[in-house]
């Protein structure tokens, strides 16, 4: 075989290992479903959520033909989904798996997300710039999306809470979407500050391993690779536990 053709090839078994990655949108009994899918040979994993429920995906893909099992623990729901790539849509029927008996729930188109087409793009660009240390990493795709850390207190006739919002990109990057604070007493209360849209940190990069967040981070010209912390994600909350202090902190998803 000529090597051209073999990377052609290459190119092509590639391609098709990963065509079910992306954001998919459907509307599911009158709900608004959002679907995220990762791809890594025939292994399928990712999330799926709508107005109520949030649910685990795992799976596998042979062709165009996709078969996964989602999960909400805190519900105890699993549905049993069949599915069928068609151009970049996928069409899906699923079943409610209660102790083996199944029902039909649901038959619907999922549309891929084309603001998320757009973001890939930009993914692929940044990834041509990603330092050595982060590049073939992989991230759990539990974890992106915007979180929110809570701080609450409460003493003498006073209360407050502090909210800061950060999140993590699906292109190695991170980002700081502000923060706000709100106060309360007798006779008063304010907040200041607020939710952003986002701006990305500069020379930082995450990935991660084995439930641990990694990070390379360039400051004054010198390239640190170090360790974050630890993570554990159920139910919509993270826990996360830092490397240099052993602190636990609560994040919510938005």
């Amino acid at each position: 075989m000529k090597p051209y053709i073999l990377l052609l090839l290459c190119a092509f078994i590639n391609d098709m290992s990963a065509q079910f990655n992306g954001t998919y949108l459907a509307k599911v009994n009158g709900d608004d479903v959002t679907m995220i899918l990762q791809q890594s040979g025939n292994a399928i994993k990712g999330s799926m959520k709508d107005s109520q429920q949030n649910y685990e995906v795992t799976g596998t893909a042979q062709g165009n033909q996709l078969e996964i099992k989602a999960v909400d623990k805190t519900y105890g729901i699993t549905l049993d989904i069949s599915g069928v790539l068609s151009g970049s849509n996928i069409n899906m029927v699923g079943y409610l798996n209660v102790l083996g008996i199944k029902e039909k729930a649901f038959e619907s188109v999922f549309v891929q997300n084309k603001a998320n087409n757009s973001q890939k793009a930009q993914t692929t660009t940044a990834n041509d710039q990603l330092p050595s240390e982060i590049k073939g990493k992989s991230i759990d795709p539990m974890i992106i999306g915007l979180w929110r850390e809570e701080s609450h207190y409460n003493s003498s006739g006073f209360s407050g809470s502090t909210y800061k919002y950060s999140a993590f990109n699906n292109n190695h990057t991170m980002s700081d979407h502000g923060s706000q604070a709100t106060m309360s007493g007798a006779d008063y209360s304010g907040n200041s500050g607020g939710r952003t849209s986002g701006t990305v940190i500069p020379n930082l990069w995450y990935y991660t391993s084995n439930g641990k967040i990694w990070v390379v981070i360039i400051h004054n010209g010198e390239r640190v690779h170090t360790e974050l912390g630890t993570y554990y994600i159920e139910n919509n909350k993270m826990m996360f536990t830092q490397a240099n202090t052993g602190n636990k902190i609560l994040y919510t998803k938005m």
